[in-house]
């Protein structure tokens, strides 16, 4: 891993050579410049850009020796970065380091990684748990994987085979393993339950959440796949597949024969007359209610021997 250099006297060692060296710049190296541009007419912030990257040439010449043209080019910005970090430090006292890495080359490679920012930025990833050059080789690492992955996704000399044009045959943990990951969607997606779980002992048991299995073969009793054999595994499989083994709600199950039961056997004719005519028997009744305590009254009179005197 390659450590960026420190612009000079960024760790602050020496306050007056700082103070001494931002008076040069500002009376002699600007001047200078300014001189320089206005003898070559060309505009001053031109000239300055041109001298700074003329200085990462030098500082990358004397430190980034043995690299590539594109890790040269990476070494360039990284080392602005780097310094916009220190630079930051110095004005407004914010501590920060970058770490980068490049997947494409060997973990062996000194050169695999760039390490740069303020001093205790640097000084925290060295002394860090798993930092320093193990946390750069094993960060190296983690992206290798991610780029390998998503360029073996995108590659088109590695096509995916189609299921259906695939010769390898599936073995028995698959077919299993399908068999209950096909089960449980299907139960799941009927049932509107997400935590639906398969009975395959007890089928009765998935009234819990509304819904029957309709279609099990006869031929294949009702046990756990991992007890069946692989050929009735795959049985179950391709009739779940194809739709000759379902679920279905037991609620629209039910109320479809329901109404035609009631089509062919209704005897609302048999007892509409009688709620209709119930309303006369209950008035009769009543009048018969207020009538009987006089009736009883005179014929108790009657018994007693006192005539009945009506007013």
């Amino acid at each position: 891993m390659i450590e960026l250099p420190h612009t000079t006297g960024v760790d602050g060692s020496d306050d007056f050579f700082l103070e001494r060296l931002d008076v040069f710049c500002n009376q002699v190296l600007r001047q200078a410049v300014k001189s320089f541009a206005e003898r070559e007419r060309r505009p001053l912030e031109q000239v300055r850009r041109s001298i700074a990257v003329w200085h990462c040439k030098q500082l990358f010449e004397r430190t980034g020796s043995g690299l590539s043209a594109s890790d040269s080019t990476a070494y360039i910005s990284l080392r602005h970065i780097s310094e916009q970090l220190e630079s930051l430090r110095a004005t407004a006292s914010i501590e920060a380091f970058v770490l980068a890495v490049n997947p494409s080359n060997s973990i062996d490679d000194p050169n695999a990684g760039f390490l740069g920012g303020t001093v205790a930025g640097r000084q925290f990833w060295r002394e860090f748990r798993h930092g320093g050059e193990a946390g750069a080789k094993a960060f190296r690492q983690s992206c290798a994987r991610a780029s390998g992955t998503a360029a073996k996704a995108l590659t088109p000399s590695a096509p995916v085979p189609h299921p259906a044009l695939s010769t390898a045959r599936p073995t028995a943990q698959s077919i299993k393993s399908d068999l209950y990951d096909a089960m449980r969607r299907s139960l799941r997606s009927v049932s509107g339950v997400r935590s639906a779980e398969m009975k395959w002992t007890n089928q009765e048991r998935l009234h819990a959440f509304g819904v029957r299995l309709l279609g099990w073969p006869a031929d294949i009793p009702m046990q756990n796949p991992s007890i069946l054999k692989t050929s009735q595994n795959a049985a179950l499989l391709d009739a779940l597949r194809c739709g000759a083994l379902h679920f279905e709600r037991i609620n629209a199950a039910v109320g479809a024969p329901a109404s035609r039961v009631d089509e062919d056997q209704d005897i609302s004719w048999a007892y509409s007359e009688i709620v209709e005519e119930e309303p006369l028997l209950l008035q009769a009744d009543s009048q018969r209610t207020h009538k009987r305590p006089r009736s009883d009254s005179n014929h108790d009179a009657t018994q007693s021997g006192r005539p009945l005197h009506r007013e």
